[in-house]
């Protein structure tokens, strides 16, 4: 997307350079992200497992949906339901107390 003209020309209007924009549309979507600031510019891998995906990935208007009801029903111990029914199996020995 970010050769695309509409797209490509957004990353030229925030300053990026052809170097920067080929970073940005080679790396890998949902995986990848490349961080401008003024102390350097850097392409990270957010590399996440299957639990911090349950979670952090879970943005949808049914997602969210369950989620308030989970934590309707469930009270603190939503994220364990939650994660059930994703399919994570073993839930409990993530959410331990250390």
């Amino acid at each position: 997307a970010a050769r695309e003209p509409g797209t490509r020309e957004f990353y030229e209007r925030i300053g990026f350079n052809e170097r920067q924009i080929e970073i940005v549309a080679t790396a890998l979507p949902k995986r990848e992200y490349y961080v401008a600031s003024p102390d350097g510019r850097r392409l990270f891998d957010m590399a996440l497992g299957p639990v911090a995906l349950s979670i952090v990935g879970a943005s949808g208007k049914e997602d969210l949906k369950r989620i308030r009801a989970l934590v309707s029903e469930q009270g603190e111990h939503w994220p364990l339901h939650w994660l059930q029914q994703r399919g994570i199996a073993n839930a409990d020995t993530y959410l331990k107390d250390p």
